[in-house]
């Protein structure tokens, strides 16, 4: 029986569709029951006594090895203080349960439409490499035997979630007698995701369930389905799911069922509510990523013709940013232009602003850059997908919400609010608190997305703001901080709502520290023929900062190698 302890929520007897369902639903009634008493619950011999049956006739009804009589369980939810509208609640519950056990039974009596033991699962990739530490979390949940154990498996486009699904599943199939279930739920596909209803017929015709006998609603399917499910050792794979929601109603009722649910999205309502494990996956360690790159080359082409210095494969890799799915793409490609030099493809792609063309899988919509991560971006809201373009514009390394609240114009609690649905998307990640990056193909992407949908009086419209937001905050952290330098805050008038209040030489510090990898390529980016009005101040407003902490290439490209003539001193240092 479900451990009613992990249940967020009280009895509802709405919930109940199966005896796995009635099962959880009594163990939550047991515990509401026992509220203001030293007990966690109502114990099986006093929940005996009070209804008159025997310990191990109640023990079968509540534990849902037995479907008890309905006159029973009318005596059971009374005697755990139900009111009279629960009553009539619990009661239609009965029905349903018995309704759904006689399809089973139907099922069952008529014969499995084909076998009884399904192995459902996909091949998967030629070479697998890496991911020591996730596949020690899944074996980790397998031998702890935890019930109803669910693996969240998410990640950004291409990072290899499906691969490493299948790769675990295909090696330990063998812990799962009882078959293994798998169904691509297509949450981000260009055409329509499977929707659960969908989903459902398709799992209980694989479990032996005749078409006609498939129930018409969904909650029905979704009842029928954990009732074939229970007791079995089964291993389900549901991949490349939209959300939890596209998930919730595929889920088994029954702790011997393992379960590994994949998506760009970061289900975190699987984790909240059904106490899945989170196992996010990133871009490849570099040396995996560099051992995939040689292995896949290697296994198309002749020993002689290889030219796979360390060093190249290390540069493609880190221009492919460790990315599994682009590394495939890449590796590709060199085989194909096998007589030129790989460092010549490293060259390419380290010219920038061409990762995408160059990274294209000929036809195949599903394996071309460009398509799969499409399929994440399409899904997004309107102003969430303008500020994921937007952010491809970002000059820097990474951004927090104030910098973001600036590229697009809005109020920090709608930045805050992107940043988040950008995260759960995988289209950003949060590389420290407060600050969030992406690799280098997303940024790209975004870049080239702003380039086709933004024009450009609002690219420009929008750096002005990053510029004007970089430059108020670090005139302040200077005003702090120096004795003598460019502008002060002073001569640039009136900040935006979105500067962040530095209050102190410590805070100053710790903001152009932080930020000092945004600064020098802002500042550069705005130097450019064409820059905006913000150029010669903003580079005033951090060249002195950086001489004095020795960043003296850095200073020397912002423009500035002796800033106004003046070596500043700096407060309290």
């Amino acid at each position: 029986m479900v451990d009613d302890h992990t249940s967020p929520s009280g009895p509802d007897p709405a919930r109940v569709r199966s005896l796995d369902d009635l099962a959880r639903e009594l163990g939550l009634l047991r515990s509401r029951a026992a509220r203001g008493t030293r007990s966690a619950r109502v114990s099986l011999e006093e929940l005996a006594a009070r209804v008159g049956e025997p310990r191990s006739t109640i023990h079968a009804y509540i534990s849902g090895k037995r479907l008890a009589p309905t006159q029973i369980l009318d005596r059971i939810v009374i005697a755990l203080g139900t009111t009279s509208a629960e009553q009539r609640e619990w009661a239609e519950a009965w029905y349903r349960v018995d309704a759904h056990r006689d399809a089973a039974h139907r099922v069952a009596d008529r014969g499995p439409a084909r076998e009884s033991v399904p192995r459902q699962l996909p091949s998967t990739v030629d070479t697998f490499i890496g991911r020591s530490e996730q596949i020690h979390q899944l074996d980790e949940m397998l031998s702890r035997r935890q019930s109803g154990a669910i693996a969240a498996i998410s990640g950004t486009a291409g990072v290899g979630k499906t691969a490493l699904a299948l790769h675990w599943a295909q090696t330990r199939s063998q812990r799962f007698p009882d078959g293994q279930l798998y169904l691509d739920l297509r949450g981000f596909d260009p055409v329509r995701p499977i929707q659960p209803g969908q989903a459902l017929a398709r799992l209980l015709r694989v479990l032996g369930v005749r078409g006609e006998d498939v129930p018409r609603e969904t909650d029905e399917r979704a009842a029928l389905y954990r009732s074939l499910l229970s007791g079995r050792r089964m291993l389900i794979v549901l991949d490349n799911s939209r959300d939890t929601e596209h998930l919730r109603s595929l889920l088994p009722g029954t702790p011997s069922c393992m379960v590994l649910a994949t998506s760009r999205d970061s289900l975190t309502g699987l984790i909240v509510r059904h106490g899945a494990r989170r196992i996010d996956l990133d871009a490849l360690q570099l040396a995996d990523a560099t051992e995939l790159l040689r292995a896949l080359i290697a296994a198309q082409l002749p020993v002689a013709v290889l030219d796979l210095t360390e060093p190249d494969l290390a540069a493609l890799a880190e221009q492919c940013a460790r990315i599994p799915l682009a590394l495939r793409i890449a590796a590709e490609l060199a085989v194909a232009r096998s007589g030129a030099p790989l460092g010549e493809l490293v060259d390419e792609l380290a010219a920038g602003h061409h990762e995408l063309d160059l990274l294209g899988a000929g036809d195949d919509p599903r394996t071309a850059l460009r398509a799969v991560l499409s399929w994440s971006y399409q899904w997004l809201a309107a102003p969430t997908a303008r500020a994921f373009r937007l952010i491809g514009l970002h000059p820097g390394i990474d951004l927090t919400a104030e910098a973001l609240a600036a590229l697009t114009d809005t109020g920090m609690p709608e930045a805050h609010r992107t940043l988040g649905q950008l995260t759960r998307a995988h289209l950003l990640q949060q590389s420290r608190p407060g600050r969030y990056s992406t690799n280098s193909l997303l940024r790209s992407y975004a870049a080239e997305l702003a380039l086709a949908v933004d024009n450009g009086s609002e690219r420009r419209a929008a750096l002005n703001r990053l510029f004007e937001h970089y430059l108020h905050t670090a005139a302040e952290a200077m005003d702090l901080l120096l004795v003598a330098h460019g502008p002060t805050r002073a001569d640039l008038g009136d900040a935006s709502e979105r500067s962040i209040p530095i209050t102190d030489p410590v805070s100053a510090r710790r903001w152009l520290d932080a930020e000092r990898v945004n600064l020098v390529p802002v500042a550069e980016r705005a130097s450019r023929p064409g820059g905006p009005r913000q150029t010669a101040r903003l580079a005033q407003a951090v060249a002195a900062y950086l001489d004095h902490g020795g960043q003296h290439a850095d200073s020397l490209v912002v423009g500035l190698p002796d800033p106004l003539g003046v070596r500043a001193r700096l407060v309290g240092c």
